[in-house]
């Protein structure tokens, strides 16, 4: 099953690889994902045999790609579109995003540099073919409007 928020991604920003080195942010208080929280830009890097291919990164336009977090549910929007939704949990201590679209359909991200108005989303998906091993990092941040 393909990653619906990587498949987004490739739509959204094209056929690319990217991975974003920052700093940790320092712990602070709970954050609320309450809100929407807008993509601003996106990283993606293709490794080939822990050797590094290709890095891209772009700028994603407004209404782009979105979501909207209530209490326990969350809405996903694409150029502006309700694509998916359902509910979602978030983990202050692991930072560990789960998202459940339907029953047979659940997704867990990792959040990174979280802070009251930004996280960064990160994926990584490895693909082995024969004794080729291609793993795709991405990273899209997001900013809550």
């Amino acid at each position: 099953m393909k990653i619906k928020i990587l498949t987004i991604l490739f739509l959204v920003v094209g056929t690319m690889t990217f991975q974003s080195c920052k700093k940790e942010s320092s712990p602070s208080a709970a954050v609320n994902l309450k809100g929407r929280w807008d993509a601003s830009s996106a990283i993606i890097e293709v490794f080939e045999n822990n050797v590094s291919k290709t890095k891209q990164s772009k700028t994603i336009d407004k209404n782009a790609l979105y979501f909207i977090f209530t209490d326990t549910k969350v809405e996903l929007y694409l150029d502006s579109k309700l694509d998916d939704d359902g509910t979602y949990t978030y983990d202050q201590n692991t930072k560990v995003l789960t998202i459940k679209y339907s029953p047979t359909d659940t997704e867990t991200f990792n959040l990174s540099n979280v802070t009251t108005t930004s996280f960064s989303l990160t994926e990584e998906d490895v693909v082995v073919s024969g004794a080729k091993t291609t793993k795709t990092v991405s990273q899209i941040d997001f900013k809550k409007q």
